[in-house]
This record gives structure tokens, sequence and C-alpha cells, in this order.
């Protein structure tokens, strides 16, 4: 996502629909870029917000290969500063609460569950 492409960017699927957001050079590169992890865990609110029109009437699930994401969003709680400021977008996103009330499956995945 962040290194080692020439064209970084973010991305997720879900039953043969997926999305990709471009990332610019500068948010990836240099003093100013952006964590890794930070980016992954932009990648939940992302994906919400993408598949809701298409799934909002079956539970969702969300996977990830970042562990920050993972217990960031299991815990409901985020400490470095940057992750903070992306969990409470998170928390505020409505697609999330809707979800989170009706079924939002979370899972650290990796290896052969991370087909990414």
């Amino acid at each position: 996502a962040k290194s080692g492409t020439p064209t970084p960017g973010l991305g997720g699927f879900l039953h043969g629909y997926w999305y990709r957001v471009p990332i610019a050079p500068w948010l990836v590169e240099g003093d100013l870029s952006l964590p890794i992890n930070e980016l992954e865990f932009a990648t939940f609110e992302i994906a919400l917000r993408t598949f809701w029109p298409v799934a909002s009437d079956v539970p969702a699930a969300l996977f990830s290969d970042s562990p920050a994401s993972y217990f960031a969003t299991r815990n409901a709680s985020a400490k470095a500063p940057l992750m903070s400021l992306v969990w409470d977008r998170l928390r505020r996103c409505e697609e999330f609460q809707k979800w989170s009330t009706a079924g939002l499956w979370l899972a650290h995945t990796f290896g052969a569950g991370n087909p990414g």
C-alpha cells in the first residue's frame, strides 16, 4: 500500500466488489509521510462506506493484516495520536455505527487469509 509500488494506494474487496484509493506521493514518502498503521486503519472506514450500498442488509466482517487496526477497533481505543484521530473518525462513521449494532465481525488475518 505504501512502499514498493509506483502507485501506492489503499484497497479492499467484498465478494466481487472492490475499491482502490490512490495515495498522493507526499503522504507516503519523506518527512510528512503517514505511518502504514494509520493508512491501513483508514481502510476500515473507506471499506464500510464503500460497501454499505451493496451489503447493508447483512452482517459485515472486517479483516485486516494490521494488528494495530485490529486491536484499536476491538478495544474501542487507540493510544498513538494519529491512530486516535483515525479511531475518532471511524467511531463517528454512520456505517460503522449501524453495522456495529447489527453485527460487525472483526478478524486479524495474515498469510493465506490475506489474499491482497
